[in-house]
């Protein structure tokens, strides 16, 4: 898996994660800076959220160092965020700054997942 960064990979998912985190935590939060983003990942986090500001926290990722099978790799994502029925993470964007599509995955999320 040559130019596969695992720190860029955690930090453009954790971003991407809660870029759609529920936005009364936004208040509390602080903007992630964007210099040290790649800039293709940039472009794909202003495609998903505009204007909006991606945040830093509240997301945990487990993924292996080297994956045996770069085309299958376990990923493991936790948070702190409530899922309550009136406030909750609707979806998860997984990106990978060095994959020929960077967007990897989507995933959409209810408040039953708990």
């Amino acid at each position: 898996m040559s130019g596969f960064s695992r720190r860029l990979f955690l930090q453009a998912s954790g971003l991407a994660f809660l870029g759609l985190a529920v936005r009364r935590l936004a208040a509390l939060a602080r903007p992630r800076p964007w210099a040290d983003v790649p800039w293709k990942v940039q472009q794909v986090l202003k495609r998903l959220f505009g204007d909006r500001p991606v945040l830093d926290g509240h997301v945990q990722l487990d993924v292996p160092t080297v994956a045996a099978d770069g085309r299958v790799v376990p990923v493991m994502i936790e948070s702190d965020l409530p899922m309550a029925a009136d406030r909750y993470v609707k979806a998860v964007h997984l990106l990978v700054d060095n994959n020929p599509d960077i967007h990897l995955a989507e995933f959409r999320l209810t408040p039953q997942i708990g």
